[in-house]
């Protein structure tokens, strides 16, 4: 399936992006859109373009929106560090975006294509401004699967997800459309976590393990700090979902948003079975971080591959 990451990377966006680029066989990466979410828009997208850079892997990456519809951007250096990508260092990139900027890159591909999927791993701004100006694309979207919103709690405010909160007139603008959406909540996400453990000995390893090693021991400073031995990676539910959807559990419903106020963000869950949106709600913990382990390996025996080959070249 050819799909577009719409994302604002951020440690679990590039875990999401590892476990998608482990799937040729399924995924077919069109093209990375960047948009202001985790971080400002060039500080994710210098973040994306140093992880490809490093691990020599090749993508199309365009930026999309500088800002939320509304408000100004918010960026999150608590949890992802300054630069949005706390821990690893890079020397030098020779990866770099287009001119081309997100919305026309995604409305160009959705066009030359039978059917895409995007996978929304930020604020959903760049996909409200692709449905506003060219609405003839919803019906060639075959999903839009959605990192964000929650069904009781919240992780910025007390009921309000970040992604949502970030850009709640966009999010606003997505669920209210034809578009046919699963939203991966935050109560899915405790269920989609990784021991932290797992990391341990990836530093004699190889630059994958390595660089993995270097994004999560700083992600998951934040769940350590509170005692926990596992954190949830968000993103990553979006691509697990894509991989292993017989894992998740989830109910159809309508969801709105609440634009403003101490509330803002807030989703807000009718369900109905004609709802539009597949809303998640729990998960196989065991085969989530089972299969996110086996990506990894996977990544890395095609990396190592494809450097076998251009050496031999």
């Amino acid at each position: 399936m050819k799909i577009i990451i719409d994302c604002d990377p951020g440690h679990d966006d590039i875990m999401a992006i590892f476990s998608a680029l482990a799937h040729p066989e399924s995924i077919e990466i069109l093209g990375y859109t960047t948009v202001c979410g985790n971080n400002l828009l060039d500080e994710v997208t210098n973040n994306l373009c140093n992880v490809l850079s490093y691990l020599n892997i090749k993508g199309i990456i365009s930026k999309g929106a500088k800002k939320p519809l509304v408000y100004k951007p918010e960026p999150q250096p608590i949890a992802h560090g300054e630069n949005g990508l706390g821990g690893p260092v890079f020397n030098e990139c020779n990866v770099f975006p287009i001119e081309k900027h997100a919305i026309e890159f995604m409305y160009d591909s959705i066009v030359d294509n039978e059917k895409i999927i995007i996978f929304a791993l930020g604020p959903l701004t760049n996909i409200a401004a692709l449905i506003e100006k060219y609405p003839e694309v919803i019906d060639k979207i075959e999903k839009v699967i959605v990192m964000g919103g929650s069904i009781y709690r919240g992780n910025i405010l007390e009921e309000s997800e970040f992604n949502i909160y970030g850009d709640p007139h966009s999010a606003k603008i997505v669920f209210d459309s034809k578009l046919d959406i699963v939203l991966a909540t935050l109560e899915v996400c405790d269920y989609c976590k990784l021991s932290h453990e797992i990391i341990d000995g990836y530093l004699n390893k190889s630059n994958l393990y390595k660089l993995t090693y270097e994004i999560l021991n700083f992600y998951f400073e934040y769940s350590k700090r509170k005692g926990d031995d596992k954190s949830p990676v968000f993103d990553l539910a979006v691509t697990m979902y894509y991989l292993h959807p017989e894992i998740f559990e989830g109910k159809y419903a309508f969801v709105d948003v609440v634009l403003d106020g101490s509330k803002r963000g807030k989703t807000i869950i009718n369900y109905n079975e004609n709802g539009n949106v597949l809303v998640l709600d729990k998960a196989d913990n065991d085969k989530f971080e089972k299969y996110f382990l086996e990506d990894l390996k996977l990544l890395d025996n095609m990396l190592k591959n494809q450097n076998s080959n251009q050496v031999k070249n």
